[in-house]
């Protein structure tokens, strides 16, 4: 009986395997289809105007107007896909250049803040620190800030730019106006005049 099972169970594996197996094509294959479909070109030739069919020269013509429509669409999408392409990288372009303009603004207003800072507490503004004090008290004079004429670190620093230049936004350019300092100028004693 087991024998008989596993007898069986290898026919019908047998069966499935060679029934999934490829059909073989040979010459005389071909050659066979090659026979049908002249023989159906033939009688299309011979029964296409009583069957309602278009002539085989009317054929070939809507084949080459289709061939034509179907190349000037393909001439449209790419002359459409290279103009997509290029406004692409003028976009990019422009980004790019905003956000240089954007740095070089920002660094130029950081530069002009650092240049014009009065420095902190010993680095000048409208004291130089201890130094300048102790000197000029010492000698009996006052060198530096009550001296005659204008001391160049008597003056005040915004902490603005002072030079003007223009803010770039991605919908406008916002000129800055050129921003004035004011200095004072010793007439004689501690007391300061406007200049």
């Amino acid at each position: 009986m087991k024998t008989a099972i596993v007898v069986f169970g290898l026919v019908i594996s047998f069966a499935v395997v060679s029934s999934g197996q490829a059909r073989t094509i040979t010459n005389s294959t071909l050659a066979q289809i090659q026979q049908k479909r002249l023989a159906a070109e033939r009688n299309y030739r011979e029964n296409y105007a009583r069957l309602g069919f278009p002539s085989p020269e009317e054929l070939d013509r809507q084949r080459e107007v289709d061939m034509t429509a179907r190349i000037e669409l393909a001439e449209q999408l790419r002359k459409a896909r290279l103009e997509k392409e290029r406004l692409e990288l003028e976009r990019r372009s422009l980004d790019l250049e905003t956000r240089r303009l954007e740095t070089e603004v920002e660094r130029r207003l950081e530069t002009e803040v650092e240049s014009t800072d009065s420095g902190g507490y010993y680095g000048g503004g409208y004291f130089s620190g201890y130094g300048a004090f102790e000197s000029g008290f010492s000698r009996g004079r006052y060198p530096g800030r009550f001296r005659r004429g204008a001391y160049r670190r008597n003056r005040l620093l915004p902490l603005y730019n002072r030079a003007g230049g223009y803010r770039v936004t991605p919908f406008e350019v916002i000129p800055i106006p050129r921003q004035q300092t004011l200095r004072f100028r010793s007439g004689g004693g501690h007391r300061g005049r406007w200049r």
